[in-house]
């Protein structure tokens, strides 16, 4: 007679095929522990409780496909349904209990949900987040503060301007601290004390996003030492969370080949390419690496695809976990460095015709092809045909038969051979 293995939230049962028990082990009543529990069988993984109460001899019919490396064990053939076990009120166990253990088993399930490589999404995005509103506010600022003492953004670098303007904003009150600064020249429109007051806290905004912004890179890198160590440690931190934030995640990324890594980020132009003849891209974000975008032109293509090959492999190599400590991106570094030396050593310059068929290129992509669009159009379009321009009907050109001139000969004007027997229909033809 088969015996059946039922796992249930609060225990183990082993009964006979008329729903007698015939062996049990029952859970503990805590909910951290069911939980626990829970959490095993979502992971496929076999209870302990399972192994002791299932019989190691004899024909043992098994619910679910992780208790099949039991002795003996059979999947329940599809359709059939296990005797029913005991009651959890006749044993003890409460709904209460059932609902603490299932909030639990969801908590923990929400948390290993969340990816390791979310924080570093998440960080590079509110880092590109506060340069872009400090770029606004400083392009603002230098407008604004141009018009008082334009000759200052060329005279210090951008920290000393913010610091400047947020101390001493007004123009005689600075060169008479600082009188290196004076340009001699005449000085600008006068601010008044409102204007003052908006431009320092202008510049201390800007000074803020700056100081937030960097702290905020500090942290990324640090957590990409953490996630993803080889790819950091091969193309550096920010351009490794670009990537990964293209990829949509490490595992993603892991999953990509080396000419898709080597593309992201370039999407646009690669559909501009293959829609529109334009130039075909040879590097996405990678292009923010030092030794391609410091490369020539005409190498950065063979730059950009070595460098994507060695990602390649080091985030499979991340997302598999080895090399934790990031020496194979260590090694794949020197490797590619060195072979860009190669590189640079063997082609100092450009091929034969190189630069005729770049320019080539470029005045093809400047010509995009003449767009057909229906409706009416208003104005005349020289050349269009009869009309002034529009065309004839709504959203299609006018279809006649025949056409200008002698009906009967249309050899003379290109048009279709006349079908035995029926009628030729052409477009009317356009000047």
């Amino acid at each position: 007679m088969p015996r059946h293995l039922v796992t249930t939230w609060y225990g183990v049962f082993l009964l006979d095929a008329e729903g007698g028990v015939i062996a049990q082990s029952l859970f503990p009543r805590d909910a951290e522990e069911i939980a626990r529990r829970l959490d095993a069988i979502r992971t496929g993984a076999l209870l302990d409780e399972e192994s002791e109460v299932a019989p190691g001899e004899g024909a043992l019919v098994v619910a679910e496909p992780r208790q099949l490396s039991l002795p003996g064990s059979t999947l329940l053939p599809v359709g059939a349904m296990p005797p029913p076990p005991p009651a959890p009120a006749s044993l003890g166990f409460q709904p209460d209990l059932l609902r603490q253990a299932s909030l639990a088993h969801a908590a923990k399930a929400v948390r290993e949900a969340l990816p390791p490589d979310q924080p570093v999404m998440l960080l590079l995005r509110a880092m590109d987040l506060l340069e872009k509103r400090a770029s606004q506010e400083m392009e603002l600022l230098r407008y604004w503060y141009g018009f008082h003492f334009p000759e200052l953004a060329a005279l210090v670098d951008e920290k000393t301007e913010l610091d400047l303007i947020r101390h001493t904003p007004r123009r005689e009150e600075l060169v008479a601290l600082h009188p290196e600064l004076d340009p001699h020249t005449e000085p600008g429109r006068p601010l008044s004390d409102a204007e003052v007051a908006a431009v320092r806290d202008l510049a201390a905004d800007v000074a803020e996003a700056r100081m937030a912004s960097a702290d905020m890179r500090a942290v990324l890198e640090g957590e990409m030492a953490k996630v993803a160590p080889n790819v950091t440690a091969l193309a550096g931190a920010l351009v490794g969370a670009r990537l990964i934030n293209l990829a949509g995640s490490l595992e993603r990324l892991s999953r990509l080949p080396s000419s898709t890594v080597q593309l992201l980020g370039a999407e646009r132009a690669l559909f501009l390419h293959l829609s529109e003849s334009a130039p075909a891209p040879k590097h996405g974000v990678l292009f923010q690496h030092p030794s391609v975008h410091s490369s020539p032109p005409w190498l950065r293509g063979r730059v950009a695809r070595t460098l994507a090959g060695k990602v390649s492999i080091a985030s499979r190599a991340d997302f598999a976990g080895t090399h934790p400590d990031g020496g194979l991106g260590a090694s794949m570094r020197e490797d590619f460095l060195s072979r860009v030396q190669r590189l640079r050593a063997r082609h100092p310059q450009p091929p034969e015709g190189w630069r005729e068929r770049h320019r080539q290129r470029l005045r093809t992509a400047r010509r995009r092809p003449e767009r057909r669009q229906g409706g009416r159009r208003g104005g005349d379009r020289p050349g269009s045909g009869r009309g002034g321009g529009k065309w004839q009907g709504r959203g299609r050109p006018q279809w006649r038969r025949g056409d200008r001139g002698d009906r009967g000969d249309r050899g003379d004007r290109g048009g279709p051979e006349p079908r035995a027997g029926g009628k030729v229909w052409r477009a009317r033809e356009r000047r």
